[in-house]
């Protein structure tokens, strides 16, 4: 009689304890594999979302200040009414509000941004110096300054002035295709600018009416107090805008750079442009002696004229998503122009992006 064949119970002990061995090397593996993607992927969402984050501040402060042929340097006149709130202010390039409690030898503490309890937008434009514009109150969130940059709606043909009459409420142009029933537009000469709204456009012929959208004009025509100001066939017109930037609550509760950008008076668009940006501080390059170089650099509330800034400082904090890497033991603080920013204590993989910004229209 045959004996019936089988693993011994020792042999069955051995394979047992192989096959978990070699398992948990695999888990390990596997855990090792997925800890370092997951660090690969959050340094190269910090890393991508800072370098788009920066490009877009740079290159819509670069063409800060430029109204049709001219940069308002002297200052362009306002044909809007006044006081004119900041959004529609196109007699200065650039715009800032200061973050209550943040600048130089400031510090911030962020809170962590959860599921449960996501990034709150601040409602109190009394948290930021000076109080926040009207059209902003909402929108970003506590302990971030806030930029706007007044200019030319980029990628515009401009229009050339074929007749025109002084105090009159109306001109000619050779091409209307960019100009609409309200906007704000600016005219210029080169040597000096004024933006106004549109009030009608009949074929070829631009009318600028008292009232009008938004702000609304002062005048039916070009003038001020001093008297008529008059404009040449040849002149430009184009349309301008405002963008304002500022960190505000993103899609996924987070932070998220934000830009609110002026397509005609009075109508707003909310685009969020990178999100996981936690912090923006800035600084302004001004001339204090006239020279035409910046000689210090201030924040947004010590800024004693905005047509004497000819640069500024951004710096933002952007984090990757959570699950980056390991949280700290302790939390970690960063350098943001002065003002210390401590992070949470969280799995997110953090880096300070720091840029100094020319601005052209305004550096001769």
């Amino acid at each position: 009689m045959k004996r019936a064949a089988g693993f011994s119970l020792v042999e069955m002990m051995v394979a047992l304890t192989l096959g978990i061995i070699v398992t948990g090397a695999v888990l390990a593996s596997f855990a090792g594999s997925r800890t370092a993607s997951r660090s690969t992927v959050g340094v190269s969402a910090v890393t991508d979302g800072g370098r788009f984050a920066i490009s877009t501040l740079t290159q819509a402060i670069r063409g800060a200040g430029f109204l049709a042929c001219s940069a308002p340097s002297p200052p362009s006149t306002l044909n809007v009414a006044t006081p004119a709130p900041v959004m529609y202010n196109f007699s200065q390039p650039i715009s800032g509000f200061e973050a209550a409690g943040t600048g130089v030898a400031a510090a911030i503490v962020l809170p962590a941004a959860t599921v449960t309890a996501p990034r709150v937008a601040d409602g109190n434009a009394g948290d930021w110096v000076g109080g926040l514009d009207a059209q902003l109150v909402g929108q970003p969130i506590q302990g971030s300054d806030v930029i706007a940059v007044h200019t030319t709606v980029p990628g515009t043909t401009p229009a050339y002035v074929t007749n025109i009459a002084s105090g009159t409420d109306n001109f000619t142009v050779n091409n209307a295709a960019n100009l609409a029933i309200g906007q704000i537009a600016a005219i210029s000469d080169c040597t000096k600018a004024m933006s106004f709204v549109v009030t009608n456009v009949a074929g070829l012929t631009v009318l600028h009416d008292a009232g009008g959208a938004g702000p609304g004009n002062i005048n039916s025509s070009f003038s001020t107090a001093a008297g008529p100001i008059d404009f040449e066939p040849g002149s430009q017109v184009q349309p301008v805008t405002t963008a304002a930037y500022y960190i505000g609550v993103g899609a996924d509760g987070d932070g998220a750079l934000f830009s609110k950008t002026m397509s005609t008076a009075g109508v707003f668009t909310l685009n969020e442009l990178v999100p996981d940006v936690e912090s923006m501080q800035v600084l302004y390059g001004i001339d204090t002696v006239g020279a035409g170089n910046v000689t210090q650099y201030v924040t947004a509330d010590l800024v004693p004229n905005w047509n004497a800034v000819l640069a500024v400082k951004i710096a933002l904090l952007v984090a990757s998503p959570l699950s980056a890497t390991q949280p700290p033991t302790v939390a970690t603080t960063y350098q943001l122009l002065g003002t210390s920013v401590t992070a949470p204590l969280d799995s997110r993989r953090r880096q300070v992006f720091t840029t100094s910004i020319a601005m052209r229209n305004m550096v001769h």
